[in-house]
């Protein structure tokens, strides 16, 4: 019988660290060479090991005592498609790998996947998406998304693509961009809450030459005060320290009066998963959720990316708050450059 699927984070893939502790110990134990392929390459190898076994119906018991003829045909098959595989097979048998077989055999599998609620939410089964991101991100499992990532490794496609075949998915990856027939796509994901923040015009429209509504997952940290034009926003989503933006590929206030036209900024936290996809396809107003805000409103806030900023009957001089966050800014900014200074300084003290 095929084990089921336990989507996890990283942080809690309790199995993978329980492997990667017993791959560590084998390796140790059995080496004798200085030759040593890191542990993480085997855990997927084990993984892929379950699912062939599984899918084969092999016997658990005799791979787990050495007797692994039936099973490594499988193994040389699918690793001959990359530089390391013949090795790192050869060694699954040398370390006796295929030992802790033994502690996956009758355990579900636990994949660790980008997990993200509003993500989750705006998917469709019925539509075609593509992702795009500017860092490694864990795995994606929606079946649905096509991967773009000309930074991705040849071996971190070859994982997507093991993983893919577990789970019974069939997408396309791409690292060149121009090989992409974007009109087949209803939506252009780009996942942009990495360590360094890059605008998705910046990276999706001049990098990767793709032109297309553009739904961006960024930190909130990252935009709250927006620099780049609104024109092309529909909808801004505020999740905790997360935010969403939906852009169209056309502007859609050319040659509209700009007080007529209004992006819908909504406010996700409090929002619970069984009513977020409602929420998220909603162009409505909805108390203390969802706010129509004019450009016009957003210019006058200095182009502030909030919920309250833009809500009704709030008892508070917004104005001075805004000054207040503008001046700790300046403040900030003179502090950091200050310290540069004296850090400077300091070098040259010790180099002389």
């Amino acid at each position: 019988m095929k084990s089921n699927i336990r989507y996890v984070n990283n942080k809690d893939n309790i199995q993978k660290k329980e492997l990667l502790e017993l791959i560590k110990k084998h390796i140790n134990k059995y080496k004798t060479d200085n030759v040593t392929i890191g542990a993480s390459f085997f855990y997927e190898l084990l993984l892929y090991s379950k699912y062939i076994i599984e899918r084969e119906k092999l016997d658990y018991s005799k791979i787990i005592n050495g007797q692994v003829e039936e099973l490594i045909p499988f193994l040389k098959e699918k690793y001959s498609e990359i530089i390391i595989g013949r090795g790192l097979v050869s060694c699954f048998v040398k370390y006796k790998i295929y030992e802790i077989i033994r502690k996956i055999a009758f355990e579900d599998y636990e994949i660790s996947i980008y997990k993200d609620r509003v993500l989750d939410a705006y998917i469709e089964n019925n539509k075609k998406y593509l992702l795009i991101s500017n860092y490694d991100i864990p795995y994606i499992n929606h079946p649905n998304v096509d991967i773009c990532d000309i930074n991705s490794t040849k071996y971190k496609l070859f994982k997507n693509q093991l993983l893919d075949e577990i789970l019974g998915i069939k997408r396309e990856y791409f690292n060149i961009s121009n090989e992409i027939n974007i009109k087949k796509y209803d939506s252009i994901i780009y996942i942009n809450d990495g360590k360094k923040y890059i605008d998705a015009k910046e990276y999706v429209v001049k990098k990767h030459k793709i032109v297309s509504d553009i739904f961006m997952i960024c930190k909130y940290s990252d935009i709250s005060n927006y620099s780049d034009t609104f024109e092309t926003i529909e909808t801004i989503m505020i999740d905790k320290d997360k935010t969403y933006i939906k852009f169209c590929k056309k502007n859609p206030y050319k040659n509209k009066d700009l007080n007529d036209l209004k992006i819908s900024i909504k406010e996700l936290s409090k929002v619970n998963d069984n009513n977020l996809k409602k929420i998220i396809k909603s162009n409505e107003e909805i108390n203390n959720i969802s706010v129509l805000v004019s450009l016009e409103n957003i210019k006058n806030n200095n182009h502030r990316i909030g919920f309250t900023n833009y809500t009704k009957g709030i008892d508070i001089d917004q104005n001075k708050v805004l000054r207040l966050i503008d001046y700790n800014k300046s403040i900030t900014k003179k502090i950091r450059e200050l310290d540069d200074e004296i850090s400077n300084k300091i070098d040259r003290m010790i180099v002389r």
